[in-house]
């Protein structure tokens, strides 16, 4: 027989059939079996399966919606120095932004802020033709040589067919506070010396004229970067964003925040609304960060070559990352939440050939990954002192690592999900450490179960586990585990375990019993007959 034959468990199966089949024991009259501190039984009932796609209905409706731009408006615009207004100068207090600022600007530095009005960019050029260099103009192509504050109230509208450039050399950005809609049009980084896209990533600037794309800041040098402040809605849509941000608190890219804090007197207005919908991601820092923004919308876009994370969710932030192709991140994650992201539905995205981890979750809760092709990264998935969180329908193949890999986790449910191949272990679950501390959260899909403390737990429903060349299914205490109805595929390389840790001890007895429908529980001894 080849030496890489695959050995088969399915429904269909009632023995692992090759050379090399596993003699199965004759089981004892009872099927409860107590081996190594651990508890395996059948139970009558399997857990009742989620229908994702019905709860994903309500938050995937919001990817239809695309706020539309507003009529233009007259209002007031002005150019001021930087100190004159606090948001700026909250903003540039530390980390020597305000003296950077002078060196680009060759003087003190300023600023351009609309104050009322929703302008279109040739308004707003023209209304600004005195002030020398501030926004130039060739064609549809604007080149912004001033950083610009969008006021609460205001608004700018960047039209079909248009480029709005910010210029690296003068330390152009964007903070908005109003409404920026940008669509079917471009927003990209500028390098006056080289007349190119300003980003690290090739592959963009050839339009417009330009050759190539520039080469990037030396180090951690300053990219022009957009940041959208409490009150604001900020709409993507059907645009070309390329070569924003760099390694600089609140510049990471297309950045949304909670702020600016600590001004006196002044309440916050609600937090920001996103909506990043139908676009191109070229080259940015973080491609998309949330912190604090509830219900962020990031659909149907393509992500390329961002150098952190292509989107980042932390600090209480929710929504929707759906049908998005996300590929060739060069940092540690391709999506990244943490600080307690919550009720974040990631639906049917390819997440391929990412540098490191295509999906990273720490310390976060209520989390739904479905329908979703996560293949040829590093890891695919890495969970870490997270808790609820559904991962369904899913295929994540050919990764160089592992398929799923957790450690200190609360409630996982795996359903109807393909691992494997993949080179590492198909599913591993490592044990100690605290799982994040959170409250119940009502969710788009309906109000999610009440959370116990401490439950670390393991759902298998209908999940196939083929050709993981490690191992199939790596899991060390606390954990129970639930199996039921698994499609186990594994390769004769070399004879080795299919379960390590706490289910070797009963491997023969899975491999006998699953086949015949059995749903089986494994428990540690001390929890099981404290009756968890």
């Amino acid at each position: 027989m080849h030496a890489h034959h695959l050995f088969r468990l399915s429904l269909l199966s009632a023995l692992v059939t090759s050379a090399h089949a596993v003699t199965v024991p004759a089981l004892p009259g009872s099927t409860t079996l107590e081996r190594g501190g651990y508890r395996m039984t059948p139970i009558d009932k399997a857990p009742q399966r989620r229908d994702w796609e019905k709860e994903a209905q309500a938050p995937l409706a919001g990817c239809k919606v695309v706020p539309p731009a507003p009529a233009a408006q007259g209002g007031t615009v002005s150019i001021e120095t930087l100190v004159k207004d606090r948001y700026f100068n909250k903003f540039f207090q530390g980390g020597g932004r305000l003296e950077r600022l002078v060196v680009q600007q060759k003087g003190v530095p300023k600023a351009i802020v609309i104050h009322s009005g929703v302008w279109r960019l040739s308004q707003l050029q023209a209304r600004l033709a005195a002030e020398e260099g501030a926004l130039l103009r060739q064609d549809r192509a604007y080149l912004l040589r001033l950083p610009l504050l969008l006021r609460e109230g205001a608004g700018l509208v960047v039209e079909s067919g248009e480029s709005l450039r910010l210029s690296r050399d003068r330390g152009a950005f964007l903070i908005n506070l109003g409404r920026l809609h940008v669509q079917n049009a471009r927003l990209e980084a500028w390098d006056e010396a080289t007349k190119a896209v300003a980003q690290s990533a090739p592959g963009s600037g050839a339009e417009n004229g330009a050759a190539a794309p520039a080469a990037p800041a030396a180090g951690d040098g300053f990219q022009p970067f957009l940041l959208g402040w409490s009150g604001s809605l900020t709409v993507i849509h059907d645009a070309q964003v390329s070569g924003l941000g760099f390694a600089e608190n609140l510049a990471h890219g297309l950045e949304f925040a909670v702020g600016p804090i600590g001004l006196a007197g002044v309440q916050l207005p609600p937090p920001p609304r996103v909506h990043v919908i139908g676009s191109s991601l070229d080259g940015l820092y973080s491609g998309v960060r949330g912190s604090g923004i509830p219900e962020m919308r990031i659909c149907q876009n393509h992500f390329l070559q961002s150098r952190q994370n292509a989107v980042h969710l932390e600090a209480g932030s929710s929504g929707v990352v759906a049908e998005n192709r996300i590929t060739q991140t060069q940092g540690p994650y391709a999506l990244y939440f943490n600080k307690s992201a919550r009720n974040v539905w990631v639906i049917r995205n390819d997440i391929s050939e990412n540098n490191r981890s295509g999906l990273s979750i720490s310390d976060s809760h209520d989390i739904v990954i479905a329908g979703n092709t996560i293949r040829q990264n590093f890891d695919a998935v890495f969970l870490q002192g997270s808790d609820h969180v559904l991962m369904a329908g899913n295929r994540i193949i050919d990764n160089q690592r592992h398929g799923v890999s957790m450690r200190s986790v609360g409630q996982v449910r795996f359903q109807d999900e393909h691992i494997g191949p993949n080179r590492g272990v198909g599913i591993m679950a490592l044990g100690g450490g605290e799982t994040v501390a959170s409250t119940p959260a009502v969710s788009s899909g309906g109000k999610a179960p009440p959370r116990k403390a401490g439950i670390r737990r393991i759902e298998l429903l209908g999940v196939a586990l083929e050709g993981n060349h490690s191992s199939t299914m790596v899991v060390e205490p606390p954990y129970t585990v639930v199996l039921d109805r698994a499609d186990v595929i594994y390769p004769d390389v070399r004879r080795r375990p299919v379960f390590r840790g706490v289910l070797n001890a009963f491997e023969k007895d899975i491999l006998y019993l699953m086949p015949r429908q059995k749903t089986l529980q494994l428990s540690p001894m001390a929890q099981a007959t404290a009756g968890e």
